[in-house]
């Protein structure tokens, strides 16, 4: 009965072309309505992501969420933080981010949203994906990504320098790999100013040792490590990232 009720929701919505309010935890907004936001409001996606934000998130932050996809982690975190940016090179994530933002009239001075990725090198880059629109998009082919479109890319350089954001106090990536490219360009920006980092590890495309390595010098810019919201060592993670494993940690 509860699946019926959810699938007659679900085609509801799509007839009307009416955004729903939904609720997480005490944060709400609209959204176009479909199968992704249903399990968001079911509490079946990433609910420890939400539980970090509340706990670090502050009024008077500026929020840089690096892999935005379809501006569920934007849109969570504009209800408490001042300013966001938005980073995501997938032309149907930003599609669906842009509706939902303008169903939000209250956030979009809030939300800023980039349509490009950050890499190494700026210029035109492939974008691979099993399906474009869901939240696999990649910097990296591997077996499960061989699609790919042309997408712009910059530098965290160059945004710095023609944004001239505001300082950034907390930093979500989420880039499926990518962030072995991009970590790296933020280093001197992360030593200056040491904003809370949020970050999803995707081992297990990672080639080179030096790139666990790379990763782990940054690591040693920060004084603490949380997974699961539990303080562990540096070297607990460490053992994480030579094992493999894909998993996310807050640096602070």
């Amino acid at each position: 009965m509860n699946k019926i009720k959810e699938i007659t929701k679900l085609i509801f919505y799509k007839i009307l072309k009416m955004p729903r309010k939904i609720i997480i935890n005490n944060k709400s907004f609209n959204v176009k309505y479909n199968r992704f936001w249903q399990s968001v409001e079911d509490g079946r996606w990433e609910t420890e992501t939400f539980k970090v934000f509340d706990k670090y998130l502050e009024p008077n932050f500026t929020f840089l969420d690096i892999g935005a996809w379809n501006g569920v982690t934007s849109f969570y975190a504009a209800q408490t933080v001042k300013k966001c940016y938005a980073i995501e090179p997938d032309t149907l994530a930003i599609e669906e981010l842009k509706i939902n933002l303008n169903y939000n009239p209250d956030l979009k001075d809030k939300i800023i949203l980039y349509p490009y990725c950050f890499n190494k090198e700026a210029g035109e880059k492939p974008l691979y994906a099993d399906k474009f629109g869901n939240s696999t998009s990649s910097l990296i082919e591997n077996s499960g990504r061989k699609k790919s479109v042309t997408v712009q890319s910059k530098t965290f350089q160059d945004f710095l320098e023609e944004e001239t954001p505001d300082k950034i106090d907390f930093i979500k990536m989420d880039i499926e790999g990518g962030e072995r490219f991009v970590l790296p360009t933020m280093k001197s920006y992360l030593e200056e100013n040491k904003p809370i980092l949020y970050l999803s590890l995707h081992l297990a495309d990672y080639k080179f040792i030096k790139e666990i390595k790379d990763i782990i010098e940054i690591m040693k810019i920060y004084d603490e490590f949380y997974l699961d919201n539990k303080k562990v060592t540096l070297d607990e993670i460490q053992l994480k990232l030579i094992d493999r494993e894909n998993f996310e940690v807050l640096m602070k």
